[in-house]
């Protein structure tokens, strides 16, 4: 039931984004500017995907199917994650939002303690409802990987289908520079294909898979680095579709370059050290 309320919850969050560029005329009149309808498309029908696949797991364990819970804990642990990271990029742009002053407090309170709710405290449940007792054999499909591998199998799946949607706007910083247009549509559907390859091999158990996802998650840790140290912020949400006022307001973030180019090298490294740590579920030919 909670996979299913994800999924309606995700629905929502979809529709909101789509419906915004409907009501850009709205924003005009009242003196706002209207969100950016290729990002707020972009937004919503990704969304929609993470929708689907909250309602099909939620289906699935409701059905009592073998494969539900494994996916189940795949997709808590990416929900978790992706969480964690929102709720500290909140905490940083929650400051700068364009809020009366008599409602600061008030709307800070509601996002911070919505975004600790729903993207920490709800998945954090999901996955202690699906905790197995020591001891307890899970039945799972035989052909399907450790949980552990699975759940990087699937988060690379999830990279490679939720990078299309951006497609709508693409936009990649790349070291020194921020790829937009077509240089950045050909860079998301690269990377899309090779995640999705990778997703293959990982799922496989295939060394090949490994080591090829260490190399992306090292070449991205480098790049951002770079990006943190080299690139105008104020470009950054340009690109990414924030009106000059926004952008503006944005690029003023109390995160200095080195802070930011720190938190991404220990993100880079934290990923790397877990990566080490599944050496152990694959073989040089991975399995048959």
């Amino acid at each position: 039931m909670i996979a299913l309320c994800a999924g309606v919850g995700a629905t929502a969050f979809a529709a909101l984004q789509l419906a915004l560029p409907v009501f850009g005329s709205a924003f005009r009149a009242r003196g706002i500017a209207p969100p950016d309808a290729r990002a707020s498309i972009a937004s919503g029908l990704s969304y929609l995907i993470v929708a689907a696949a909250f309602f099909v797991t939620g289906v699935g364990a409701l059905r009592d199917r073998a494969w539900a819970r494994p996916a189940l804990v795949s997709l808590a642990w990416i929900w978790l994650l992706t969480g964690v990271l929102v709720v500290l990029v909140l905490a940083l742009f929650v400051p700068v939002l364009p809020v009366p002053g008599e409602l600061v407090l008030a709307v800070r309170a509601i996002i911070l303690v919505g975004g600790l709710g729903l993207g920490i405290v709800l998945p954090v449940g999901l996955l202690w409802l699906l905790r197995v007792p020591a001891g307890l054999e899970v039945s799972r499909p035989s052909h399907w990987p450790p949980q552990p591998v699975l759940v990087l199998a699937v988060a690379l799946a999830a990279t490679s289908v939720l990078s299309l949607p951006t497609l709508v706007r693409p936009v990649i910083p790349l070291f020194h520079v921020v790829l937009t247009g077509m240089p950045a549509a050909a860079a998301t559907l690269g990377l899309a294909a090779l995640s999705a390859w990778l997703a293959r091999e990982v799922y496989r158990l295939e060394h090949r898979g490994l080591v090829g996802t260490a190399l992306l998650f090292a070449f991205f840790g480098v790049s951002l680095v770079v990006t943190a140290l080299a690139v105008d912020p104020m470009a950054l949400w340009t690109a990414l579709g924030a009106g000059a006022d926004d952008a503006d307001a944005l690029s003023t973030l109390p995160v200095g370059r080195a802070a930011a180019a720190s938190a991404a090298a220990l993100a880079a490294a934290a990923s790397l050290v877990w990566l080490a740590s599944l050496r152990r579920y694959f073989s040089a030919r991975g399995r048959t």
